[in-house]
């Protein structure tokens, strides 16, 4: 994984950019949340690599613009997780999808350096219970932006994580474990991958997540 560099953002709404840069979806399912709005989850097998599936959202951004949540010059986010094709099926994509309605209903933008405490672990994983929201760098940079006549849509990775990676970013920031997961080589679409090595990379005195001073976060499912 890498860090992206950005280019300036090419017009087009969200399902003709997916289906543009992403090919035809194998799977879209819509889910309407307690008041009615509805969010589209687009499914795609084989990208960004062999054996993977991407899954994105569509109608979250619009959402946060139509709610007063996005950014005031109207950036706003979509959700993507990238898996690896083992761990797909219907217990993954509710959670996927539970993930997308508790993002519409608390209403705020994700940023960079805020991990995300999830209330059970990750499908199929053995113990990741963070979320860790990070620039969609597994794809090439012209896809990681798309305009729109009411604002910028970044199309943010949601990256399964343990605890102790989640305490690298409260620890660190964000830029140190990008470096750390491409010195380490990682494969974040893995969700039985082993912790990363955090030997060395840590702060002195730096206390569990949950307690005072130790990760910040926000929760989903």
């Amino acid at each position: 994984m890498v860090k992206f560099s950005r280019r300036g953002a090419v017009s087009h709404d969200v399902e003709s950019h997916l289906r543009q840069f992403l090919g035809k979806p194998f799977s879209v399912l819509d889910e309407a949340v307690p008041d009615g709005a509805v969010i589209r989850l687009h499914g795609f097998a084989e990208v960004p690599n062999d054996g993977q599936v991407t899954m994105v959202t569509d109608g979250l951004a619009s959402l946060a613009r139509q709610r007063g949540w996005a950014r005031r010059d109207g950036y706003a986010q979509e959700l993507l997780f990238v898996l690896d094709g083992q761990f797909m099926g219907p217990d993954m994509l509710d959670f996927v999808m539970s993930c997308a309605v508790r993002y519409a209903q608390q209403g705020r933008l994700l940023s960079w350096d805020e991990p995300i405490r999830l209330d059970v672990d990750v499908p199929s994983s053995f113990g990741m219970r963070f979320l860790l929201p990070t620039p969609a760098a597994l794809f090439e940079e012209d896809f990681q932006f798309v305009a729109g006549p009411t604002g910028e849509t970044n199309f943010c990775l949601l990256v399964p994580a343990y605890e102790v990676e989640a305490d690298l970013v409260a620890s660190r920031g964000p830029e140190h474990l990008y470096d750390v997961l491409e010195e380490q080589d990682v494969d974040i679409s893995d969700l039985r991958r082993s912790a990363l090595r955090t030997r060395g990379h840590g702060r002195a005195g730096q206390q569990p997540a949950g307690d005072a001073g130790g990760t910040p976060e926000h929760g989903l499912t």
